[in-house]
């Protein structure tokens, strides 16, 4: 049976995970120096990342730092990489405005073992004068475990699930040809 350790969320001390997301996107020149302003916001339903035991019960997970700046931080990287300038809303061609819908850990009970559930989610719009792209970014990863992971092991997936959603968003044409659309 999976571990009472697990079960039980009074043995977990509260985690602080410091987000670390890799923009692996390539660098290209997409951009062409087109000005676009970013902006993000918060939109999680809870504060918290999770909880590490099941049924609600166990200590907190919580971010380090705020999500949506180490998210915009990501995004402007980039979007530099692919040759668009970043300035300030009003001063801009072209404008992306990103939510953090989810980063949520969760823990399931089986029989031998138990689930992680990382989920993130993103929706993005972006906008260049008539030319408007929106699309909802969604990852969901789970990980077998017999033992409780280590306060490491969840910090390195929650930023590998972090790292594929910002991925995703940085690699979608949709969203980088709207952004450099001329019309």
């Amino acid at each position: 049976m999976f571990l009472a350790a697990l079960l039980s969320g009074c043995v977990f001390n509260s985690q602080k995970v410091n987000l670390l997301p890799t923009v692996s996107s390539l660098a290209s020149s997409d951009g062409d120096g087109i000005t676009v302003a970013v902006t993000v916001q918060d939109e999680r339903p809870d504060q918290s990342i999770g909880k590490r035991g099941v049924g609600g019960a166990g200590a907190v997970i919580e971010a380090a730092q705020s999500p949506e700046l180490v998210v915009r931080s990501a995004v402007i990287d980039g979007l530099k990489k692919k040759g668009f300038t970043i300035v300030e809303k009003g001063n801009a061609n072209a404008d992306l405005s990103i939510e953090v819908r989810f980063l949520q850990y969760s823990l399931s009970q089986g029989f031998w073992s138990g689930g992680i559930n990382i989920k993130v989610a993103f929706k993005a719009l972006a906008s260049k004068g008539s030319q408007k792209y929106e699309h909802l970014y969604r990852v969901d990863k789970e990980h077998r475990v017999q033992f409780a992971p280590t306060a490491e092991t969840n910090e390195k997936w929650i930023n590998e699930a972090l790292s594929v959603a910002i991925n995703e968003l940085l690699d979608d044409r949709g969203l980088i040809d709207t952004l450099k659309f001329k019309g």
